[in-house]
């Protein structure tokens, strides 16, 4: 498990698919998503041939076929997870979020933003934040370099090497060309705006990181 200090924390297996209810990335006791998909061309990344390493603040899952490393870790003081894909074979990558307690797409606002590049979706039933359900209300995810949007239809769980819950929802996946090193973020706030500004300032952080490949985007915390 890792946390940090606002409340977001990742639950979940090293080398296979997350199955228990208690897995995923959650604010406090609510989950923001499930699981998630990492595809390479046409292939869907299987975990359990990847060779795993648990650092004291990340997971590292390296791939043998094709040649790829997925670095796995959350910001310390933002409501941020952060996926770095690396390979030294150019490829188009594809993210797919898994969200679950539902197989119903309409309990979900499900928004694209064209401009922005940022996926969002929200629960219809929360909204606001309130004191009954004091936690964040959308999720954003985004890319870097920005990707593009594409749906998902239920023929593309037939193609899944994984396991998983039917009661799922696919809120449509990031496509992005990965020609030597990708970022995938995951952001939960109160408000699109919100999202949109932790979005940017890690932006600017990853910016720094790839310019100087030294610089440490945040510190981050295992338990």
């Amino acid at each position: 498990m890792f946390t940090n200090s606002v409340g977001l924390f990742y639950y979940g297996e090293t080398g296979l698919p997350n199955t228990s209810i208690y897995h995923g990335l959650s604010f406090l006791t609510h989950k923001f998503m499930e699981d998630y998909f990492l595809e390479i061309g046409e292939t869907v990344l299987n975990r359990s041939l990847a060779e795993v390493k648990l650092c004291n603040d990340s997971l590292i899952r390296s791939y043998p076929t094709p040649q790829l490393t997925e670095h796995v870790s959350i910001i310390d003081s933002l409501p941020a997870m952060i996926i770095r894909i690396n390979t030294q074979h150019p490829n188009h990558l594809a993210f797919t979020p898994i969200l679950s307690g539902s197989d119903k797409v309409n309990d979900y606002i499900i928004n694209w933003s064209t401009t922005e590049k940022i996926l969002y979706y929200a629960r219809k039933n929360h909204l606001v934040r309130n004191d009954r359900r004091n936690y964040p209300v959308w999720t954003g995810v985004s890319s870097y370099p920005p990707g593009e949007y594409s749906e998902t239809g239920i023929d593309y769980l037939l193609k899944m090497p994984l396991i998983l819950d039917e009661n799922i929802v696919l809120p449509g996946k990031i496509n992005v060309y990965l020609e030597k090193q990708a970022f995938i973020l995951i952001i939960v706030a109160d408000g699109k705006n919100e999202v949109s500004q932790i979005r940017n300032q890690l932006f600017r952080q990853l910016d720094l990181e790839i310019l100087k490949k030294n610089l440490q985007i945040e510190g981050i915390r295992k338990i």
